[in-house]
C-alpha cells in the first residue's frame, strides 16, 4: 500500500511536469502563430 502511494505521487508529478511541458509549448506555437498572421 505504502509503494503504491509513492508511486502514485511519481506518477502525478512526472505527469504535471509533461502537462507543463505541453502547455508551454503550445503557448509558444500559439504566439508564433499570431505573430506570423501580423506580419501578413
Amino acid at each position: 500500500m505504502g509503494a503504491k502511494g509513492r508511486n502514485r505521487t511519481a506518477d502525478t508529478s512526472i505527469f504535471s511536469a509533461v502537462l507543463y511541458r505541453l502547455s508551454y509549448l503550445g503557448l509558444d506555437v500559439f504566439m508564433l502563430a499570431s505573430s506570423l498572421q501580423s506580419q501578413r
